[in-house]
């Protein structure tokens, strides 16, 4: 359990089963900061399925705006080990509609990187990469 989470998932379809063990819970669910979180407490039983209805409510109108993220790493950057297609269902899942892939060796989208994510219909990635200035401190994201 890291953390204290038992799982952490991105169901960017709006559903999800997770195994638990048998024993009390409390299910959070979340979808970024457009939306009301949802707090359960539920009872687990061995052999037995134990069903979540979360309602979120939207209680921040972004009508004609959209969320960007202009500096996500994937294990294509040394300092991430995150897949592709974690990435975008991270994005998806908070809300941000514009999720920019950086790394040292990063030249497309996260949506051409991997034709089969999930999640491709909420958000849309664009190209980008990150410079690194040894003479100057920090680095920069270059986007095209």
């Amino acid at each position: 359990m890291t953390g204290g989470r038992l799982h952490v998932a991105y169901a960017t379809d709006g559903s999800v089963t997770l195994p638990a063990p048998p024993g009390r819970w409390e299910v959070v669910v979340s979808r970024g900061y457009e939306y009301e979180i949802v707090r359960q407490t539920i009872d687990v039983t061995a052999g037995a399925a134990t069903r979540v209805d979360a309602v979120l409510d939207h209680v921040v109108d972004t009508t004609g705006v959209q969320c960007g993220d202009f500096h996500v790493h994937t294990w294509r950057s040394n300092d991430s080990g995150d897949e592709t297609t974690q990435k975008l269902a991270q994005a998806v899942a908070d809300g941000v509609e514009l999720p920019g892939a950086l790394g040292s060796r990063v030249r497309r989208g996260l949506h051409r990187r991997d034709r089969r994510a999930r999640g491709r219909a909420y958000a849309a990635g664009f190209a980008s990469i990150e410079l690194t200035s040894m003479e100057l401190w920090g680095h920069m994201g270059v986007f095209r």
